[in-house]
């Protein structure tokens, strides 16, 4: 399994209370309409990462234009991306990153389509996550339609500013496809090991050396990216067939059982109001 403290990279998985000082402790109280602990989140990114190298810029592709696609042998070529060179010590630079893993339906897949799929799915990210903040502001900060809160400053603060850049889409799509985010966040951790490699033995590395440390992570994420689908799939394979149906009739006897106890705890109340209970 692939193990990030090899590549030296900074990981914390569920961010944790990145709004909890500018939500006002009265809606935390019985009552106030953040009472369970996702609510007082506002929004939990799935990772925070740190990178001790550069992270390498999307291509200019990344966002298609509008329009139908060029006819074929006309297509613009983009140039490819300059590899970042090894950074001084220092700081690193940190970027919240949001995982998600699709399925092969029709909603990510579509017919027709000239962009990648899992490009498209880490597109909508930025929406949702400035959704979900929103509308803590709206609700507990008095903000309007348009108008940018506390919450929603702190997230674009947060994630680079507007447009909320620095957010990674890391997408998985089910045929082991990735989005671009991800395939750039392979990179920085090659980098990032090619980076303490170069520095424990007192050379620059090779190109070469660093498209093996390249090279073998990407092996091992794509396996397990395929794995994992692959299990997914395995493991829906039990709501077929007889099996699920001998399934779904227990749970609906346990339905209605749960039912009839509510009815008769209802009517024991009833009855124990009205003065004829026990």
């Amino acid at each position: 399994m692939f193990d990030h403290t090899e590549a030296r990279v900074e990981l914390e998985a569920e961010v944790f209370g990145l709004f909890r000082d500018i939500i006002p402790a009265a809606v935390f109280l019985p009552g106030g309409g953040l009472e369970t602990v996702r609510q007082r989140q506002a929004c939990i990114p799935d990772l925070r990462l740190g990178f001790p190298v550069p992270l390498a810029p999307r291509h200019a592709a990344y966002i298609p234009r509008r329009g139908r696609p060029p006819a074929a042998g006309r297509e613009e070529e983009a140039a490819p991306a300059p590899r970042p060179p090894c950074a001084a010590p220092g700081p690193s630079e940190r970027f919240l990153a949001e995982l998600k893993v699709c399925g092969a339906g029709p909603t990510r897949y579509p017919r027709g389509s000239v962009d990648k799929a899992m490009d498209r799915r880490a597109r909508l990210l930025p929406g949702e996550y400035r959704r979900k903040v929103a509308d803590v502001d709206r609700e507990h900060h008095g903000t309007t339609d348009g108008q940018v809160g506390p919450l929603q400053a702190r997230l674009e603060q947060l994630a680079g500013g507007d447009g909320l850049q620095g957010l990674l889409g890391l997408c998985v799509g089910a045929f082991g496809d990735c989005s671009t985010d991800m395939d750039r966040t392979i990179r920085a951790l090659a980098d990032s090991r090619a980076l303490y490699l170069s520095r424990e033995a007192g050379r620059p590395l090779s190109e070469k050396e660093t498209g093996h440390i390249l090279g073998q992570y990407r092996r091992v994420l794509s396996v397990t990216f395929v794995r994992c689908q692959s299990a997914c799939l395995v493991a829906r394979m039990g709501h077929l067939g007889e099996a699920s149906k001998e399934c779904a009739g227990r749970r609906r006897v346990a339905m209605q059982e749960g039912e009839r106890m509510r009815e008769e705890a209802a009517a024991f109340f009833s009855a124990h109001v009205r003065g004829r209970g026990f």
